[in-house]
């Protein structure tokens, strides 16, 4: 009996350095884990996710998962159609999720099924990442392929104004060069397409050496707002 006792100790000690090891790799995970009800209700949630939300444990179990969402009304509908996805295993949303102080991030939910002793659903285990670096490195890849179709626009139109604007260059200066001393008026405009003619090269010029830039794109959209400017035309 004394031997039985001193197993059933031993295996009893092992059972609980085993629970607090899985509890050390849950709590310090690198991502934010909890748990959910089939009602939405967060049931338990890691020391990571905690921290995301900048909330202590016992402020965020028990209450619904919307409630920590910047939209709940659209967010309740998913997550609800979340947990009664038929499956449910490896899909993911996202939402703009809002912490104690009430600043907001992005963050995207993965979930695995929890299951009962018969094998019916009763909930959800969900792996969050903060993902809102990556939404605004998005952004910015977004912007700069804007303002590179933008360069390219620039350019095809700087190529084929240029050639225009080289015709009219041309017949200006043989008009010029042929013109009589006493028609004064048709020199005075022949000087006036002239001038209009420098400042359109000028300007073709300035929209060439822009769609070659390969700068910052907010440098880029401060030297197309010149450059729309110096062209006459108001910018936003």
């Amino acid at each position: 009996q004394i031997a039985g006792y001193m197993q059933m100790n031993t295996l009893l000690r092992q059972l609980r350095a085993a629970e607090e090891r899985y509890q050390g790799l849950f709590d310090d995970a690198p991502v934010g884990y909890f748990e959910l009800n089939m009602q939405g209700h967060i049931t338990r949630a890691n020391r990571t996710q905690l921290d995301m939300f900048l909330y202590a444990e016992d402020e965020m179990v028990g209450r619904p998962m919307w409630n920590f969402s910047a939209d709940p009304v659209v967010d309740e509908l998913a997550i609800k159609s979340f947990l009664g996805s038929s499956g449910g295993d490896g899909e993911s949303f996202e939402i703009a999720a809002v912490r104690k102080d009430e600043t907001t991030f992005f963050a995207r939910f993965s979930g695995l099924v929890l299951r009962g002793d018969n094998g019916e659903t009763i909930g959800m285990r969900v792996a969050m990442r903060d993902i809102t670096r990556l939404r605004q490195l998005e952004g910015q890849l977004a912007r700069s392929q804007r303002m590179d179709a933008l360069g390219k626009f620039a350019g095809g139109i700087a190529h084929d104004f240029s050639n225009m604007v080289t015709s009219m260059v041309l017949h200006v200066d043989s008009a010029l060069s042929t013109a009589s001393t006493d028609t004064m008026s048709t020199e005075s405009s022949l000087r006036q397409i002239q001038w209009a003619a420098d400042r359109a090269s000028d300007l073709t010029r300035k929209l060439m050496a822009f769609s070659k830039r390969q700068k910052d794109s907010d440098e880029l959209e401060g030297k197309a707002n010149d450059l729309l400017a110096s062209a006459g035309y108001p910018c936003g």
